[in-house]
């Protein structure tokens, strides 16, 4: 399956954008890391920030049970 994207990246560069083969080929191997790479460094934050947020939401219940008692 992922030759197909492969070949199908290949060509659309190769026919579509009138690169050289080398060019095509490099840039249809490369793209699924880049983008990969990409997800991962946009991902980490967006994890982060929810971690952040669930350890105030425990903070505050925290609080709240204190206040309680």
């Amino acid at each position: 399956m992922p030759l197909i994207f492969y070949a199908i990246g290949f060509a659309v560069c190769y026919w579509l954008f009138d690169l050289s083969w080398w060019m095509s080929l490099l840039i249809a191997l490369a793209f699924p890391a880049a983008l990969g790479i990409a997800m991962f460094i946009i991902g980490m934050p967006i994890g982060g920030i929810a971690a952040l947020v669930d350890k105030i939401k425990e903070r505050r219940e925290i609080k709240q049970d204190e206040k309680q008692t």
